[in-house]
């Protein structure tokens, strides 16, 4: 209901987010969202001393809202928005296909504390996204996925150095090794230097696997420069 969002706007923010993260996973999400609210912030700055078009009316780039998934989505949430607020506008593409929000100049101040209130609408929305039904089934059915070309790799290697029981590898993959199976034997025998959760979304696990692998090599180095000044010293 617009009531849980404040207004339409943020009713139509929150579908937007929810529909990104059912998609293409929390992070993706979260990232969106992060954006989106940059562009909000460079945007109504902008719109306080606006480029006119004419007398009356004043125009404002839409180039960075535009770079976002599902734009049409997001004009109409920005649109309902400025209605709300009883701002006279309208979007329109040049012949340069740049987008373009048209609104009066005398209307510049209500756009640009608009778009600061979407800013905060965001936040709430993005909460309520993060905790909804919809991203929690979303998560145990990525979870429920088969493990991923990245981590049947990164176990073969350590089944091949001895640090992965082969026989428990095998097990998991007889019942077909999924992303949460993949991740608990990680966790189980290379948590010395990786940790995974396994509601972790698959984006975050890349990352934190990166970050992992470049601590091992940090380590590594360090442990290389011990030895040689050991063997300096003798």
């Amino acid at each position: 209901m617009a009531s849980d969002f404040g207004d339409e706007a943020g009713e139509k923010l929150f579908d937007w987010m929810l529909r990104i993260g059912q998609d293409a996973g929390e992070k993706a999400m979260t990232v969106s969202v992060k954006k989106f609210k940059e562009a909000l912030r460079n945007a109504r700055v902008k719109a306080k001393t606006p480029e006119r078009t004419g007398d009356d009316w004043a125009k404002l780039n839409m180039a960075e809202f535009k770079d976002l998934p599902e734009y049409d989505a997001i004009k109409d949430i920005l649109s309902d928005k400025l209605k709300a607020d009883g701002v006279e506008h309208d979007f329109y593409e040049d012949n340069a296909c740049e987008s373009w929000l048209l609104f009066r100049v005398i209307d510049a101040q209500d756009v640009s504390r608009a778009f600061e209130e979407l800013e905060g609408q965001a936040d709430r929305a993005l909460e309520k996204a993060k905790a909804s039904p919809e991203m929690e089934k979303a998560r145990q059915e990525h979870l429920g996925s088969p493990a991923t070309d990245k981590q049947i790799a990164y176990l073969d290697s350590l089944v091949g150095q001895g640090k992965v029981p082969g026989d428990e590898y095998e097990t998991a993959r007889k019942g077909g090794l999924t992303i949460a199976a993949a991740n608990g034997l990680l966790n189980k025998y290379a948590n010395n230097y990786l940790k995974l959760r396994d509601d972790e979304p698959l984006e975050e696990r890349a990352d934190r696997a990166r970050e992992g692998s470049k601590a091992m090599a940090a380590k590594g180095a360090v442990d290389k420069e011990i030895s040689l000044a050991e063997v300096r010293a003798k």
